[in-house]
């Protein structure tokens, strides 16, 4: 019996089908209730937030930062730094664009 491209080609084809159809019945789809999950993400952020305090405070009490003797002096203390640098990665957003949305943080 010869094998040719176009026999493995379909057989793998019907293996291919089958597995799909197998992991689509063991796995449905689930529907998320949107009110509930907003309401726990809020909640989750909310409780990072406030059980992060005391460990950003705790990090930057143990920090010496040397005053360079030129340039401009910072406008934010150390541990507003580590807390802005915290949220840029919770917002996902670049660098330059968490920059320029200091002006945004600095009306709370």
């Amino acid at each position: 019996m010869v094998v040719r491209d176009e026999g493995i080609q379909k057989k793998l084809r019907e293996i291919d089908e089958h597995i799909r159809k197998e992991y689509v019945e063991s796995h449905p789809k689930e529907e998320r209730d949107w009110r509930t999950y907003e309401q726990q993400f809020s909640r989750r952020i909310k409780e990072a937030m406030r059980a992060l305090d005391p460990l950003v405070h705790e990090a930057v009490s143990t920090i010496r930062v040397s005053q360079p003797r030129f340039g401009r002096p910072d406008s934010l203390t150390l541990e507003q730094k580590v807390k802005l640098l915290l949220i840029k990665q919770l917002a996902g957003e670049s660098n330059r664009m968490h920059a320029s949305m200091l002006d945004i943080y600095s009306m709370l």
